[in-house]
């Protein structure tokens, strides 16, 4: 088959001249970019999780100025929002077939690779075909009449190409993926504020006992404790000759409480949660418990795992 606008020779089951791009046979519409179904699935999709992440940043970022986890929950936050407005864009970039959108939803399948294993999978599926030749030309800047031959022939492909098994792959496999990252990250979350709190907690007993060691310094030289009633009390009688900087604030930010008097000194962390004032001796199995310090040894702390 030859074309009737340029002569160039044509498959016989052309669509297009891969020359010129004049419709062949039954067609008449000359070589145009046209959105596979493919990529109308995959922005559609960014479109969904852009929104779900902007939803989830907010609650993030109102309970960060209310929460002792401030930092932590405004950090994430501020990462879910990036995050949405990340595929917001992609999404449209997608959907008018924009350079940008393609580099970003690859960006993005870079990132999936982590979700092991369903994610991995739909992420090494989705590169495959965002590099795909047809693909790379539809995102292309180049106006349809000035490709190439090679060009023209692998857009023509894109569109003929059946693409119905990718769709219906895609299609199947993100509820599950949805739901497999739903699992991980009910998982992940609290272990994740679980070490941030544990944190604190040995940031905190670290505190006390350089408190607690200057105390006892104190009491070497004047043969008998400092007297105070408040971290700011005793901060002024131990800074700077027997400690250059006292800590004043547990792990969550709040003051230590401080009893000190000439014979016997009680420091101590109200905990996680800020209530309570009772350093009765033994262990804890809790962030919201106290941390007390008392006469040069914690007589209240977490020997081991807490909730």
């Amino acid at each position: 088959m030859y074309c009737t606008q340029c002569g160039a020779q044509a498959a016989d089951d052309a669509l297009y001249c891969p020359a010129c791009g004049k419709g062949m046979g039954s067609s008449s519409m000359p070589l145009q970019r046209v959105r596979p179904a493919v990529i109308t699935l995959l922005s559609a999709i960014k479109f969904v999780s852009g929104i779900c992440w902007l939803f989830l940043s907010v609650p993030l970022i109102v309970l960060s100025g209310r929460s002792p986890d401030g930092p932590v929950l405004l950090v994430l936050g501020i990462a879910s929002s990036m995050l949405g407005v990340g595929a917001l864009v992609c999404g449209y970039g997608l959907w008018r077939l924009r350079a940008y959108g393609r580099y970003l939803q690859i960006a993005f399948s870079c990132l999936g690779l982590i979700g092991f294993p369903l994610q991995t999978v739909i992420s090494i599926l989705v590169l495959v075909y965002m590099f795909n030749g047809g693909v790379r030309v539809l995102f292309s800047a180049t106006p349809v009449e000035n490709l190439g031959a090679l060009e023209r022939e692998q857009l023509q492909s894109l569109r003929t190409k059946n693409t119905a098994a990718i769709i219906v792959a895609v299609a199947v496999v993100v509820p599950v993926m949805i739901a497999f990252l739903g699992i991980i990250a009910a998982i992940a979350i609290p272990n994740f504020l679980n070490a941030v709190d544990r944190g604190k907690q040995k940031r905190t007993m670290a505190d006390l006992r350089s408190i607690g060691t200057a105390v006892e310094s104190y009491a070497v030289d004047n043969k008998a404790y400092p007297t105070a009633t408040s971290a700011a009390e005793l901060q002024s009688v131990l800074e700077p000759v027997y400690i250059k900087k006292m800590p004043v604030a547990d792990g969550w930010g709040r003051v230590f409480q401080v009893e000190s008097h000439t014979t016997e000194y009680t420091i101590f962390s109200h905990g996680k949660d800020g209530a309570g004032s009772i350093c009765t001796p033994g262990t804890t199995t809790r962030f919201d418990a106290e941390i007390c310090f008392v006469d040069g040894q914690f007589t209240r702390y977490p020997p081991g795992s807490q909730s």
